[in-house]
């Protein structure tokens, strides 16, 4: 799975979840579809000739012939700590006690108060969410 980038929008405000969609369905209704579909092709380059110095000084540098070569593109790839927004972590509250329950995290762009309003109208299950700074709010089921 990859992360895909989900934009909503409640009381004419718009934020972003970055995630994957198999975790945000299980703890949302009506997620919906990703924005764009992931692009993942073979693309090819050319690169001209060149030459190059083993050290500093090198008398006789290596010559190196132009070309081209063949990379793969993916549009949903992140680097590292690559995406936007902030980290918000979602802990499913279990019916009863000792029972084991799901945590999941996710990067938000956008306000936390519009997130917060759209968790409320579309949650699956009872949640505590945390949000970057630590705060912790419970988000009961939606009727």
């Amino acid at each position: 799975m990859a992360t895909q980038a989900f934009t909503r929008e409640i009381n004419s405000r718009s934020f972003t979840i970055y995630g994957e969609s198999a975790n945000l369905s299980y703890f949302f209704n009506n997620l919906g579809s990703a924005d764009a579909a992931i692009v993942v092709a073979d693309r090819s380059a050319s690169f001209a000739a060149s030459s190059a110095k083993s050290f500093p000084g090198d008398p006789n540098p290596i010559s190196r012939g132009g070309g081209t070569r063949q990379y793969l593109y993916d549009s949903s790839r992140r680097s590292g700590r690559g995406l936007p927004g902030r980290t918000v972590t979602l802990k499913e509250v279990p019916a009863q006690a000792g029972n084991d329950f799901e945590v999941r995290s996710f990067s938000v762009k956008g306000r936390w108060i519009d997130f917060h309003a759209w968790m409320s109208a579309n949650a699956k299950i009872n949640i505590v969410a945390i949000n970057a700074s630590g705060a912790k709010s419970t988000i009961n089921a939606a009727p």
